[in-house]
């Protein structure tokens, strides 16, 4: 269902979410990533990975996998940082608001929903979500992000993109 909110900006060929995936040499770990986009309750997107000077497979991966839906650019120089690519993105892109996506990480399945639905409420001009870090095993490093009971620490806390 959607909302009289999230429709008034969209229209038949302008997405509400245009989700951006910076990537280098993702190769074949991009996959659970797409997928985890791809399968968005909320299916009012559409997914650009912007490679930055990519020079492994990861484009014929992409096409292999996912076909047109997913647009694919690569840079002609790698940058080393995510702000070329995400800039990129951000000119290619056809939604009113913008969901980073990093080439690594995977979203609930209600990710996109839950977020149209706070655009819904409050038309922040910024949100973000809760985040689970997932290490290699041994590490010992685990952090959750975004779930706090005082709406402050959201000025103390960092948030990776892709929340």
């Amino acid at each position: 269902m959607e909302s009289d909110a999230t429709s008034m900006y969209r229209t038949p060929d302008r997405p509400f979410f245009s989700v951006i995936v910076a990537a280098y040499n993702s190769g074949e770990r991009i996959i659970p990533t797409i997928r985890s986009a791809l399968a968005q309750t909320y299916r009012q997107f559409e997914v650009l990975v912007i490679g930055d000077g990519c020079s492994d497979a990861t484009g014929e991966i992409l096409a292999d996998n996912f076909g047109k839906a997913v647009v694919w650019e690569n840079l002609p120089q790698n940058y080393g940082c995510q702000s070329y690519p995400n800039n990129r993105g951000i000119g290619l892109a056809r939604g009113t608001h913008v969901a980073y996506l990093g080439h690594d990480d995977i979203w609930s399945p209600h990710h996109l929903e839950k977020l149209a639905t706070i655009i819904q409420v409050a038309d922040p001009d910024f949100a973000v979500s809760g985040a689970i870090y997932h290490t290699p095993p041994g590490s010992k490093y685990y952090q959750f992000t975004g779930i706090f009971d005082d709406p402050s620490t959201a000025e103390r806390e960092f948030f990776p993109p892709s929340s």
